[in-house]
């Protein structure tokens, strides 16, 4: 869906010191799947993204970076048991 960003960005994102570019580009990404794949589940959302960044997993830093961006956005979501959704 965004292609792959360079390795440089994909290890800033992994060690959690994206510049204010890589974040922005981030919150873009996100926006652009919830306008195509709303209503979506956040572990769906958050592999589509990685995966543009070549990344493969969501640990508990990516999570926890993710959290934050979906706080900052303020984006509506819906819990279902123990899912969360856009």
């Amino acid at each position: 869906m965004f292609g792959i960003i360079n390795g440089y960005a994909a290890k800033a994102l992994l060690m959690q010191k994206p510049n204010p570019s890589s974040r922005w580009k981030i919150t873009d990404q996100i926006k652009k799947v919830l306008e195509v794949e709303a209503s979506i589940s956040k572990n769906l959302l958050c592999k589509k993204v990685l995966s543009a960044w070549g990344i493969s997993w969501n640990g508990a830093r990516l999570n926890n970076y993710f959290e934050n961006l979906f706080a900052e956005m303020d984006i509506h979501k819906i819990s279902y048991g123990n899912n969360v959704f856009f």
